[in-house]
């Protein structure tokens, strides 16, 4: 799924297909987990939250993208189009100061020598 909007509220945006499994879980359990990932750079974010499907015509035509119709072929239209919208309750960041090659050789060395040399960044961020 892909993130189409944070409004606002710092609400988390995403098209669904209403009869999907996704839609399903949400229904029996509107807990989630969303991590976002940038693996080059070694960034990675969590957030958790509660979840609610939407069903809004006004909604769906601000956030359409024409590449949406590849999962909704009638475009804004079609009836099987959702959107997942989803309240942050905790949000946990990662990060390394360096590249993924230094973070590597840095954890190689750390454990020649028997000590941590870890340049991580983490923490939460407040909702």
């Amino acid at each position: 799924m892909a993130l189409m909007n944070i409004d606002e509220e710092g609400k988390l945006w995403f098209f669904s297909q209403a009869s999907s499994n996704k839609n399903a879980e949400i229904k029996r359990d509107s807990q989630v987990q969303v991590i976002f990932s940038n693996p080059p750079s070694s960034e990675f974010l969590c957030v958790c939250g509660e979840a609610e499907i939407i069903y809004d015509r006004n909604k769906n035509d601000e956030l359409w993208m024409p590449f949406l119709k590849t999962w909704f072929p009638e475009g804004k239209e079609d009836p099987d189009i959702s959107l997942i919208c989803v309240k942050p309750i905790q949000v946990h960041y990662w990060d390394t100061l360096h590249n993924k090659a230094v973070a590597l050789i840095k954890r190689k060395v750390g454990a020649l020598v028997g000590m941590a040399i870890d340049d991580t960044v983490e923490g939460a961020l407040r909702v």
